[in-house]
């Protein structure tokens, strides 16, 4: 579908998938990344325009704003952080720094 809100595209301009089987598509025209799982179910969204990262956990919405840090992305609240940098990135949970689970897509954006 066309338009912006999730799983909605205006103009998709990179699609990728990793060894995990999980589509990342690249939308220029609402500045985000999505990410699906090999169902093509929702998982996550990068949106670049409001700089915060969006996805599920145990059925559980987050939406995770985007922090400062030296080197990479960071995005996090008061219970979990999000930590992208080149190709991989982790899930914490705060402040115990527990690693919730780790994505390495198998491309760089």
């Amino acid at each position: 579908h066309v338009g912006p809100g999730d799983g909605e595209m205006k103009s998709p301009h990179v699609i990728m998938f990793d060894s995990q089987g999980r589509l990342f598509v690249a939308d220029r025209s609402n500045s985000r990344i999505e990410v699906f799982d090999n169902g093509l179910a929702f998982k996550a969204i990068y949106d670049n325009k409001i700089d915060r990262v969006s996805f599920v956990w145990g059925a559980k919405d987050y939406h995770l704003p985007r922090v400062v840090s030296a080197d990479g992305a960071r995005y996090a609240n008061d219970k979990l952080e999000w930590w992208s940098k080149g190709s991989n990135a982790t899930l914490y949970t705060v402040p115990e720094h527990t690693v919730l689970t780790n994505c390495t897509p198998g491309h760089r954006f």
